[in-house]
């Protein structure tokens, strides 16, 4: 599942911290820019998209909106794998 919004990636971020932090869902940082949430406790692999998680990346401009069809106001994309 793919979602955007207009709130900045610090703002997503921040939330999801809060609602993970009790879940036991390890934040895994693979850039300023870019974290992976996931659902298993011994994984460490950022990168590991495939791999049950939520992933929350900042778009850095235009052309990174347009390559995934987002609204040209969205500043965050929320990617939910399972």
């Amino acid at each position: 599942m793919l979602f955007e919004t207009p709130d900045t990636f610090d703002q997503v971020d921040k939330f999801y911290q809060g609602q993970t932090n009790n879940s036991g869902m390890p934040r895994l940082v693979a850039m300023s820019d870019y974290v992976r949430y996931s659902s298993n406790d011994e994984d460490r692999d950022p990168w590991a998209t495939y791999r049950p998680g939520i992933v929350i990346h900042e778009f850095n401009d235009d052309a990174e909106r347009h390559a995934v069809g987002a609204d040209k106001t969205a500043l965050t994309n929320i990617i939910m794998s399972f």
